[in-house]
């Protein structure tokens, strides 16, 4: 026998949520129609190509302005 909290932590495990922070953006309506696209062609949620691209984008963010910082400091 299956619970419901099990059958709940292993869909959020399935789509990538556990642990998940849920979070509103607002997107430019053009910005917003080509990612509504990209999901209907491929198949995919519009969510999964956002955590994409913060995950992806993250990392350059970091290294731009983490670094800057981290150079500032020792000069």
């Amino acid at each position: 026998m299956v619970t419901t909290g099990a059958i709940h932590a292993d869909y959020n495990d399935y789509i990538g949520l556990r642990g998940g922070m849920p979070t509103s953006v607002r997107l430019d309506p053009a910005v917003d129609a080509r990612l509504e696209s990209l999901a209907r062609i491929t198949g995919r949620s519009k969510a999964f190509y956002l955590r994409e691209l913060i995950e992806q984008g993250l990392d350059d963010l970091e290294d731009a302005y983490l670094g800057a910082a981290a150079l500032e400091a020792h000069r």
